[in-house]
């Protein structure tokens, strides 16, 4: 009993802070504080030097989502209970939770009547076009790359731990349109799509190739 407990009721656990040495000083510190602070100055440094589109490139992709979306379809209609369920169903364990503390073990472990509220919580927001606030607020978690210097905060990539509730939604989401896009998408294009990988490219160049050099033509490819 007192293990479920635990795992339901899952912390971070307390760990020594690596010291950071302050880019622009030279200084040393453990202050947890002054880390904190460190690291997300290098974070924020980063994306801004990240390649921003212009307004124009922005429109022209919101015109294209549109055109997308116009059609009315089943994705758009509310989310039924057993879509849900399919989705909790499917939550790995023991990961880490977001600021809420609420882990995947602790909604795998709801009852109906909760599961029904969660539900109805999900269509409003699919039909206000809106989430809690709390949900928009992630803890941001530095991992240190192994191998390399720990002084230095470049070496630290971070990873945003969102509220478990926030995850369900989007999956909800993912589940609907997938297979819509899915149809959409050209059966060459084999990146990011279920039971496809870069390895189904290179065995389709790798055949283009030997056809091309039985036939004697000539084989091009663009990367």
């Amino acid at each position: 009993m007192w293990a479920t407990f635990n795992t339901l009721t899952r912390k971070f656990k307390e760990k020594a802070n690596k010291p950071i040495q302050d880019p622009h000083t030279g200084q040393i510190t453990n202050d947890p504080k002054t880390i904190a602070n460190i690291l997300a100055a290098v974070l924020v440094n980063k994306r801004e030097q990240l390649p921003s589109y212009s307004t124009e490139e922005n429109n022209t992709m919101k015109k294209q989502i549109g055109v997308a979306v116009k059609e009315k379809g089943d994705y758009d209609k509310d989310f039924e209970i057993e879509e849900l369920y399919h989705v909790i169903n499917k939550l790995p364990k023991n990961k880490s939770p977001g600021l809420d503390g609420i882990t995947n073990d602790v909604i795998k472990e709801m009852g109906p009547k909760s599961n029904d509220f969660l539900c109805h919580l999900y269509n409003m927001c699919l039909a206000k076009a809106r989430l809690p606030r709390a949900w928009d607020t992630s803890l941001i978690v530095p991992i240190f790359k192994q191998g390399r210097n720990s002084l230095s905060p470049d070496n630290y990539r971070p990873i945003s731990l969102t509220s478990v509730f926030r995850k369900i939604l989007e999956h909800l989401i993912k589940h609907r349109i997938e297979e819509k896009i899915d149809k959409a998408l050209s059966r060459r294009q084999v990146g990011f799509r279920k039971k496809r990988s870069t390895i189904d490219a290179v065995v389709k160049l790798e055949n283009e190739i030997k056809i091309g050099m039985q036939e004697k033509n000539s084989v091009y490819a663009i990367f």
